[in-house]
């Protein structure tokens, strides 16, 4: 049962990570709503992206995890 609910989850996050990669590559939105992406990717991945940098650190860790 926890093996379940564990994959489960993990299908989830990668998901959300597809979408998150979707809004932070399309200019046709807002720079806060693609930055608003960048910065819930950072919360999903544990990992904190520079300031100034956001997008561009966070297209790099996407690419490093091929999404």
């Amino acid at each position: 049962m926890k093996n379940d609910i564990a994959q489960a989850l993990m299908t989830k996050k990668s998901q959300a990570i597809t979408v998150l990669a979707q809004r932070m590559r399309d200019t046709t939105l807002p720079e806060t709503r693609r930055l608003h992406a960048a910065q819930t990717l950072e919360l999903i991945s544990g990992r904190r992206f520079h300031t100034d940098q956001k997008l561009t650190e966070a297209e790099h860790f996407l690419q490093l995890h091929g999404k």
